[in-house]
């Protein structure tokens, strides 16, 4: 794989909320996504992300490019999250990541706009694939 960089288009990019139980997965995760240009802010369970989108909502700031929601997590599901996170930023580019059936979750998160799953383990290569379908401006230039 080669090394990935960012676009030099100043499109695409900005904060994402990386919603992800595992600190391991999490810390590749943002790894991945800094090199790519992104600044990361971690929730390890879905009412931590629910409230960094909720306080600056109540400011009238609405800061996060992306979400990056684990299927599995410790409190509510993910789906849960992503539905929350769609009735509070109707615009918000969502990936759904799933180590189960990628077919199941369709049918689960069905009528969710600007979606996109990722199926666990995941590399930088298929996060890459995301994120580009997803229309950000990111790219693998040594492949």
């Amino acid at each position: 794989m080669g090394k990935m960089v960012v676009s030099e288009e100043p499109q695409g990019l900005g904060a994402v909320l990386l919603v992800e139980d595992d600190p391991i997965v999490a810390l590749v995760a943002r790894q991945i996504l800094e090199e790519y240009g992104f600044s990361v802010t971690v929730a390890p369970n879905g009412e931590t992300a629910l409230g960094h989108v909720r306080a600056p909502l109540a400011s009238k700031i609405t800061g996060f490019a992306l979400a990056m929601v684990d299927v599995g997590l410790p409190d509510i599901s993910g789906v849960t999250v992503a539905r929350t996170l769609r009735d509070l930023l109707p615009a918000l580019p969502i990936i759904i990541a799933s180590g189960h059936a990628l077919d199941e979750l369709e049918q689960e998160l069905e009528g969710i706009d600007t979606l996109t799953l990722l199926g666990k383990p995941y590399d930088g290569a298929s996060l890459l694939g995301a994120l580009s379908s997803m229309g950000f401006a990111v790219q693998d230039l040594e492949s």
